[in-house]
């Protein structure tokens, strides 16, 4: 039997150790829409909307220790990609805060 999907996304979930830090980026530089906060048994839960899909900050209790860097350098989820329109506006806020993008660049499929 094939799981039925309720929506056209997924949700991520991220930890962060600095939730100042990642609500600036996914917020201010990339322009994520903030639509939930509260408090779970790990820590407090940010939820941002991108399209139909919410990426949920994890601002844990306790901050696990940070894994290797490096894309190739363990297993496990490793990036997210984010298409969308594009924007004179944005594309400013992003160059400014000098984000550098990791990998190929093009269109969406």
């Amino acid at each position: 039997m094939s799981l039925k999907p309720a929506k056209d996304s997924v949700d991520i979930g991220i930890f962060v150790s600095d939730i100042k830090k990642s609500l600036a980026f996914y917020q201010g530089i990339l322009g994520l829409e903030k639509i939930e906060e509260m408090q779970t048994g790990f820590g407090t839960l940010n939820r941002l909307r991108y399209g139909t899909t919410d990426i949920k900050l994890m601002d844990p209790k306790k901050v696990p220790p940070a894994g290797t860097i490096g894309l190739e350098k363990q297993l496990g989820f490793r990036y997210i990609t984010c298409y969308g329109q594009r924007s004179g506006r944005q594309y400013h806020r992003v160059r400014r805060a000098r984000v550098k993008p990791v990998g190929a660049h093009g269109r969406a499929p």
